[in-house]
């Protein structure tokens, strides 16, 4: 019996799989290969700073006149109050109001000085802004100079201060009422008077001549 023998020429088996391939390159889909999806990235939450404590800035008291100045007349009720608003003010909780008095050296007086509010006190104070010395005379419930005569020093205008001092700033207004009581003249004063009386007489009479 005969065997058959094949023999494959090398070109024919490299064109055979030159073939192959080609064959194969167009079965696929072509398609890329699909790129994988990132995960998003979670947003970073705000980085929440602690608040810095605003500073408590302590307010500045000063020091400050009355708005108003009324003028004092011996003999004359005077009704008035001190209010925090239009009150003089020294700190830290001293407020006042105040007075023009206009008097001589020779008037004698006493002050009256009644308020529901205790711990009131007057003043009175010269050209030079220094404060007279008074007495409260607990019987008469009265203030009365202690300078030498019980007199003013000079003819002239005076300050006149109701004060109120407290702990705590005021936050009502206190009321009260003031008097300057005139209880007369010094000797000389009354002498002095005395003679202007007698002088004008005098020149009146010689004009009705």
């Amino acid at each position: 019996m005969m065997k058959l023998t094949f023999i494959i020429h090398p070109t024919l088996l490299f064109a055979v799989l030159i073939l192959s391939l080609s064959i194969f390159a167009q079965s696929g889909s072509g398609d890329l290969p699909s790129v994988p999806k990132t995960s998003a990235k979670a947003k970073p939450k705000p980085v929440t700073r602690p608040k810095t404590p605003t500073k408590t800035v302590p307010k500045t008291i000063v020091a400050k006149e009355p708005t108003k100045i009324d003028k004092l007349v011996f003999d004359q009720l005077m009704e008035g109050k001190i209010d925090p608003q239009s009150a003089g003010r020294i700190p830290p909780n001293t407020y006042y109001q105040e007075y023009n008095l206009s008097a001589t050296e020779v008037d004698l007086f006493t002050i009256h000085l009644l308020s529901p509010t205790s711990g009131l006190k007057v003043e009175i104070i010269d050209a030079s802004k220094n404060a007279l010395p008074l007495k409260y005379d607990e019987h008469s419930g009265e203030f009365r100079l202690t300078t030498s005569g019980a007199t003013l020093p000079d003819s002239g205008d005076y300050r006149v201060r109701v004060i109120a001092t407290s702990n705590t700033p005021l936050s009502t207004p206190i009321s009260y009422t003031l008097k300057f009581n005139h209880t007369g003249l010094t000797a000389a004063g009354y002498q002095e008077r005395l003679t202007q009386i007698m002088e004008g007489t005098q020149a009146n009479r010689l004009m009705n001549l």
